[in-house]
């Protein structure tokens, strides 16, 4: 094991002058030997200071004439001890080491020692063990033995690190640079592994060391090897050699990740003493400097402008490497390749100040014999590892001063020197610089065009510039583009009215005419404007506008619109207004005039001015669908309608008005309009109960900003239990543009508004509200067939304002599962799985006539009773021992033996009802039919009067008879004429259904006569009664109460949710046969709020589809 700590102590210096310690000595404790021990150190910190320098009888002595460490004045210094103890197995029981005097620590300067002695570390126990890991380190003499100076990095050295018994981890290398380079000649060096680097990057220490030290330790498994290679980049050292070298085991430091101890490695298997690459020689010679020559990444490219002076053509970098090198000579090609002209004032700079002599004529090297060499003398040495960078300049000009035309192209070069161009100052070697090329460039005018902005739309009549009185409005828009060659200054624009339009006269229509750009105004403001036709308008540019070369400028033109604009019909329609005439330009470079040619003009937007905008009113896509409201909810929403202003102007609107459709407008109060979150104005109720009226006369207008569309949004609330009818349908509209006033922002004109179907949907108030939806634990996938098998489970949730009671479920059955069965279908509650709430039972019959294809006979009046109308059927063909089609019922008519079935859809012929045929009414069969649990449906009347039912009656017209049933107990509930509510007590017991809306029954008992329409047919008996149903007749609600005199659906507490289980017979189904049960519509849940009598609209979450089972 190698540098385990075992003491620790703390040198304070408490002197106005630092302190070296000279000298420490250790006394050996423990039952150990001094030849156990391997090696002491000294450490501070990671910081190796000393290794033990003697041993004489337990005593081990540091000692160093410089200084063993420095103790800065008034500090203190933390150093601990660290042993390695020689591999065996067996030996010492215990180590540990004492400082036992004052005398045993000297320093200079002289100084007393204090401190109270002896001063023990701990005694460590020592165990042996045969599997210690240990790095090895083999192949350690790979190097190069020369190498050339260059910035980029080479290898340096590698060796092989074998872990031995364990996986290793290496934490810390110390290397030691031997040789005659200086500490900075090798930089950046670093440590890979298979191509990837494993250390940080480290640089040698003034005391020749590099220390990689990981921050996360690098692992080698057990047994396995990894090469490591040492890189760096050799800067410079000419004729000078180098290697690097680890001194001692402390100064490589690997760790057993098994034992948790560091260990020592080993050289070539044995103890390690120096790591040496070439123990006889001194290493990798570095051989002579070198030069490279290559074009700058920043050398000019592109354009350069016609006539400019002192202009960068071509960049080079000279990168000297291994010694300082002195460049004397730089070759210049010139080529002018497109006619071979001259340049002029061609000049040589080094990293920014010229060098040699300027050349007044730069001879084209096609016309020329020679380069032109530029001789720099001793003013050019380039120190190894930098790199300096050599400039050409010209003038865009021949010798004579005649600037180059346009499109011409230059390249500048330097062409390989000659031995000596160069010269190593450290080997006085001649070297010849490589040659480069310079980027291609083109000279280009600096010339300025404009041109009519095209993102900038023309106006039109549908989206016009402006309404007259607008003010700032965008007029015209024009892009000025510079030339290619050099950026120029812009001082005059000159604008000016379109002659080629005579029909209208700028000046006629506008004022306060300004040039901007992006926003910002460039030029003053011309207030007044001349109405000749053609005139111009001259704008001077303070400050100048500069455009770089190629880039582009644009100009705005804006002015105000008169209020007078259009009284002579000027730009009524649509016409180019202004024209960019002209604009005065210098190049920036070369001072040459570069301005906008007057000659040729350039026109502007087309224009055409609106004598007042435009308002179009209609319902936004975000208007709630059609819903149901809670009483005693606040601030609900109940229309969105959109306002949207045309492109002309902005629109002020200052009145709203808005309309309940309802009968019922005082179920609704506090009425509110809003722009997002913004309140607009309250209105606390509406004018009358019926088609009432909202009148909003806003405190300030609310401005719609011109071609852009805001959404108003009218909220109210619903008025609490008492002071609001249940069933009352609300429907708020703006009704036309009488209920809206509207001002053009600048024209100040009346606007007459467009208002197309702007009308919310149509809301429904209760005293709660149920949201049904799946159960979580509703069946799907892979079911058994076989009695009382769970379908569906749905739930649902009452709103937290009241109680929700549900009265009657009907469900709809598809799949291909043909039942067998001949068991019952049950509606239960969750939480009650043995009492049904509500039971739909198998009920069979025989054919006793003839009968057709759409009628079955039975011979009695009681067989079929509980098949309601509009349940699923199966009839069985005797003569075909098969079951033919399953059909829907449709009807129950008898005489005085017989009861005679109609369903639908008709038979075939071949297949019509014959006697001895069986019905089967199954309630799990799917088909077009559904299964009722419950029913419940609107009365009109009964038989002896118009819109009433009577004592006696036997007659009763309903909406619908579905989920009624022959032998079904009928109960009757409505108001009498006194508002008085009455429920039959007796009675009612279902003989026949004939069609679709009648009923024939036992005698009705009824106390008094009930008015069907009391309540849906007169609005003061509704709000009277806070709710607007029609009477009703009802059987078998789901609940387990029998006494229809009081009998009541399901309630669900308020803020409650329930969950219902549908359970039937699935017998018969097969193999890969499916069956789903839904609740399909909204009328198929029939509920109450106990002050409505049945609600069946707008059911919130309905449709519920059941899973697809499978069998």
């Amino acid at each position: 094991m190698t540098i385990t700590p075992v003491a620790k102590y703390v040198f304070t210096n408490g002197n106005s002058t630092e302190v070296k310690v000279n000298t420490v000595k250790l006394t050996r404790t423990g039952i150990s030997a001094d030849g156990d021990i391997s090696n002491l150190y000294l450490y501070e910190g990671s910081t190796k200071l000393a290794e033990m320098s003697s041993v004489s009888s337990k005593v081990f002595s540091f000692n160093s004439s410089s200084g063993l460490f420095t103790i800065p004045a008034n500090s203190a210094k933390t150093v601990w001890v660290g042993v390695s103890m020689v591999a065996a197995t067996s030996g010492p029981f215990s180590v540990g080491f004492s400082l036992n005097a004052a005398t045993d620590v000297v320093v200079t300067p002289t100084a007393t020692v204090a401190g109270v002695f002896p001063l023990k570390g701990v005694e460590l126990a020592t165990a042996f063990i045969t599997d210690l890991g240990y790095i090895n380190l083999t192949n350690t003499t790979t190097f190069p033995a020369t190498i050339d100076p260059s910035a980029a990095a080479q290898e340096l050295w590698r060796f092989t690190a074998t872990a031995n018994s364990q996986k290793m981890q290496i934490k810390r290398i110390v290397m030691t640079m031997v040789g005659t380079i200086s500490t900075d000649a090798v930089q950046d060096l670093v440590l890979s592994v298979g191509g990837v680097n494993v250390s940080p990057v480290a640089q040698i220490g003034s005391d020749s060391k590099v220390t990689f030290e990981f921050a996360t330790p690098y692992e080698i498994p057990s047994g396995q090897n990894r090469v490591m290679i040492l890189s760096g980049k050799v800067a410079k050292g000419t004729g000078r050699a180098f290697k690097f070298t680890v001194r001692s085991s402390a100064d490589f430091v690997s760790y057993d990740t098994n034992y948790a101890v560091d260990t020592a490695p080993l050289l070539a298997g044995a103890a390690l003493t120096v790591v040496d690459p070439d123990s006889t020689g001194d290493g990798t010679n570095i051989n002579n400097g070198t030069l490279t020559v290559s074009r700058s990444t920043n050398s000019p490219s592109g354009n350069v402008a016609s006539g400019g002076t002192d202009i960068p053509l071509a960049r080079f970098d000279y990168k000297a490497a291994g010694e300082d090198i002195k460049v004397s000579t730089v070759r210049v090609r010139m080529n002018e390749a497109s006619s071979n002209l001259t340049l002029n004032d061609g000049k040589l700079y080094y990293n920014g100040s010229q060098v040699g002599t300027t050349d007044d004529s730069v001879a084209d090297f096609v016309d020329a014999t020679t380069d032109q060499a530029y001789s720099l003398g001793s003013s050019v040495i380039i120190a190894a590892g930098t790199t300096g960078v050599f400039e050409y300049r010209a003038n865009i000009e021949q010798a004579d001063g005649t600037d180059l035309v346009a499109d011409q192209t230059i390249v500048i070069s330097l062409t390989a020197g000659t031995a000596g161009d160069a010269v190593g100052q450290v080997s006085l070697t001649n070297l010849t610089p490589s040659g480069a090329t310079g980027n291609t460039m083109t000279v280009k005018t600096g010339a300025l065009s404009g041109a009519k902005n095209t993102s900038v739309a023309d106006a039109s009549t549908v989206t016009p510039t402006g309404v007259v009185g607008a003010t700032n409005v965008r007029v015209g828009s024009w892009v000025l583009t510079a030339g290619a060659g050099e950026a120029v200054n812009v001082t005059q624009i000159v604008l000016a009215d379109d002659d080629e339009v005579t029909a209208s006269d700028f000046g006629a229509s506008f004022q306060n005419l300004t040039l901007k750009n992006n926003g910002i105004a460039i030029a003053a403001t011309q207030g007044t404007l001349s109405t000749t036709e053609g005139v111009s308008y001259t704008f001077a540019l303070t400050p100048s506008v500069q455009i770089a070369a190629g880039a582009q400028y644009v100009i705005d033109a804006y002015a105000d619109i008169l209020t007078s604009a259009g009284d002579a019909g000027e730009y009524l329609v649509a016409e180019v207004g202004l024209e960019l005439a002209s604009a005065a330009a210098t190049g920036v470079n070369t001072s040459a005039d570069a301005s906008l040619a007057a000659a040729t003009t350039r026109d502007g937007q087309v224009l055409a001015i609106a004598t007042a905008g435009t308002l179009t009113i209609t319902a936004d896509a975000s208007t709630p669908v059609a819903g149901q409201l809670v009483m005693g909810e606040t601030d609900v929403t109940l229309a969105t309608l959109s306002f949207a202003a045309g492109a002309s102007e902005a629109m002020n609107v200052s009145a709203i008005t808005i309309t309940d459709t309802s009968s019922f407008a005082g179920s609704l109060a506090n009425v509110k309009l809003y722009d997002g979150s913004t309140l607009l104005g309250t209105i606390a109720t509406f004018s009358a109960q019926s088609n009432g009226t909202a009148a909003f006369n806003l405190a300030s207008d609310w401005v719609i900003p011109r071609n852009t569309s805001k959404i108003l949004t009218v909220k109210a609330t619903v008025n609490a239990y008492g002071s609001a009818v249940s069933g009352s349908a609300h429907t708020l509209n703006l009704a036309s543009n009488a209920n809206v006033t509207t001002r053009g922002a600048q024209s100040g004109a009346s606007i007459a508004e467009t208002v197309t179907s702007a009308t919310g949907t149509q809301q429904d108030v209760y005293r709660t509200r149920v949201i049904v939806a799946k159960g979580g634990s509703s069946p799907s996938g892979t079911q058994t067939a076989g009695a009382n098998a769970t379908v569906l489970e749905f739930t649902v949730a009452a709103n937290s304002y009241y109680d929700a009671i549900v009265n009657a479920v009907a469900v709809t059955l598809a799949g291909s599962v043909n039942t067998t069965s001949t068991g019952n279908a049950n509606l239960y509650k969750s939480t009650d799985l043995v009492t049904a709430l509500a039971t739909e039972a198998y009920v069979t019959a025989t054919n006793a006539l003839s009968g057709t294809t759409t009628t079955f006979v039975d011979n009695g009046l009681t067989s079929m009773n509980g098949i309601p109308v509009g349940a699923n059927v199966r009839i069985y063909d005797d003569t075909a021992a098969a079951y033919g089609a399953t059909v829907e019922v449709v009807s129950f008519t008898n005489d005085a033996t017989d009861t005679t079935v109609t369903f639908t859809p008709a038979l075939a012929a071949a297949n019509d009802v014959d006697v001895s045929d069986d019905l089967y009414y199954r309630p799990m069969q799917p088909g077009t039919g559904k299964v009722y649990f419950g029913a419940q449906t609107a009365i009109s009347r009964g038989n002896q009067a118009a819109d009433a039912i009577t004592s006696g009656d036997v007659t009763l017209t309903v909406t619908s008879t579905d989920g009624f049933s022959l032998g079904d107990t009928v109960t009757v509930r409505g108001y009498d004429s006194t508002g008085t509510e009455r429920i039959s007590s007796a009675g009612g017991v279902i003989s026949a259904i004939g069609s679709g809306t009648s009923m024939t029954v036992s005698a009705v008992t009824l106390a008094g006569t009930i008015v069907t329409n009391y309540l849906s047919g007169t609005v003061a008996n509704a709000i009277t009664n806070n709710q607007n149903s029609s009477a009703v007749a009802y059987t078998g609600l789901v609940s387990s109460t029998t006494n229809y005199a009081t009998e009541t659906g399901q309630t669900v507490s308020a803020g409650s949710t329930m969950t219902f289980v549908v359970k039937g017979d699935t017998t018969g189904a097969a193999t890969t046969n499916t069956l789903r049960a839904d609740i399909a519509a909204v009328g198929d849940l029939n509920w109450d709020d106990l002050v409505h009598y049945g609600i069946t609209t707008v059911t919130k979450s309905i449709p519920v589809i059941g899973g697809t089972l499978s069998y």
